[in-house]
């Protein structure tokens, strides 16, 4: 299991910038705020989500997982009014992660908001 953590793209960028972190594994099957909550015996405040947004570029947002993002000041404060929640596809081939695995560390180049 120690080898799998360690060769998770968002492991080796953390280790790779001498950041001090702790991995939490988490099982396979969640994909919501719930079911994180369940897994890690947390609360929604304490979920961080890593949301992708595309539109003239992609950008990722983070938020905690009792909030939600207000599409329409997202679009305000990034000009873009093309700005839209990324799809399956999307996500994969954008930041090289699958939906529901999305770290903010490791991303391939995307704008962070």
């Amino acid at each position: 299991m120690k080898e799998d953590i360690m060769n998770l793209k968002s492991t080796a960028e953390l280790t790779k910038t001498g950041a001090s972190f702790e991995t939490i594994v988490i099982p396979k099957g969640v994909h919501t705020v719930e079911d994180v909550e369940r897994a890690c015996n947390c609360t929604k405040p304490e979920v961080i989500k890593t949301l992708l947004f595309v539109g003239q570029k992609p950008v990722v947002v983070l938020v905690t997982g009792d909030k939600r993002v207000d599409l329409e000041k997202l679009k305000e404060v990034r000009g873009d009014d093309s700005l839209r929640m990324a799809n399956k596809e999307e996500v994969s081939n954008i930041t090289g992660f699958a939906v529901g695995t999305v770290s903010p560390f490791g991303l391939r180049e995307v704008d962070n908001c």
